[in-house]
């Protein structure tokens, strides 16, 4: 876990940026199986950014309508 939202791992995925969760879902589905992977990547998004995926989803729109 610490790989991926922390380490060597999240700089691959780049965290808080556009299309995180989708290099998460790719880099880790060979490894733990498309039946995880989901969960997975919400868990690490959370723990690498402080917040869920929809979360940062609406701060994103919330800043293109300013």
């Amino acid at each position: 876990m610490r790989y991926w939202a922390e380490g060597q791992g999240a700089t691959l995925i780049r965290w808080g940026t556009p299309g995180d969760y989708d290099r998460c879902v790719r880099k880790l589905e060979p490894h733990v199986g498309p039946g995880m992977v989901h969960g997975l990547c919400q868990n690490l998004h959370i723990r690498a950014t402080g917040m869920s995926t929809s979360e940062h989803a609406k701060l994103e729109r919330g800043k293109r309508d300013d």
